[in-house]
């Protein structure tokens, strides 16, 4: 609707190399770019959705089943699949990295370049789940160095095409 405002936010998709990947991939099958937006948004909060539902080992399916319906009702996911955002894609890729850190699953470690890909910001909770895994010595050390090494590139390498930390920071900080 206002054209201006949204030239100002094009930078921001730079560093969200994965979805505007994925949006342009489904875009060249000749599909409404605005279609594709709000198909990704929908879908992966249909991943998330089945994620969730799959998350506990063990766990009796049914009773926890219904409770899918009340976190979706009360987390906002059906407005996240109504926009056309990277949020409902970063829902997903997080859901995926903590079933794989539920299940100690070394894999889990290669989710965290690809959370960068998603959006840079989840930096800061990033380098918490990194603390965390070295404290805990969860996973072999030079795994956890090559997975936090892969992440700092990949996010310099996006940043530095965007805007620096001040700019950034100020963003964050006040979103209106």
């Amino acid at each position: 609707e206002d054209p201006e405002a949204f030239r100002q936010t094009l930078p921001f998709y730079r560093v969200r190399l994965l979805y505007t990947g994925v949006l342009y991939a489904m875009s060249k099958t000749g599909l409404d770019p605005i279609f594709c937006s709000h198909a990704i948004s929908a879908i992966s909060v249909f991943l998330t959705l089945w994620v969730f539902a799959h998350m506990f080992k063990g766990v009796p399916p049914y009773p926890y089943w219904l409770c899918i319906p009340l976190l979706t009702l009360g987390l906002g996911f059906y407005e996240m699949a109504r926009y056309s955002s990277p949020d409902a894609l970063g829902a997903f890729v997080w859901s995926v990295t903590f079933l794989l850190f539920l299940r100690h699953r070394t894999s889990m470690l290669a989710m965290f370049p690809i959370l960068v890909l998603v959006r840079t910001d989840y930096l800061p909770l990033i380098c918490l789940m990194f603390l965390y895994i070295l404290i805990t010595r969860r996973y072999e050390w030079k795994l956890v160095a090559l997975s936090s090494i892969v992440t700092a590139i990949l996010f310099l390498s996006l940043q530095s095409h965007t805007y620096n930390w001040e700019v950034l920071m100020h963003y964050m900080s006040h979103p209106n």
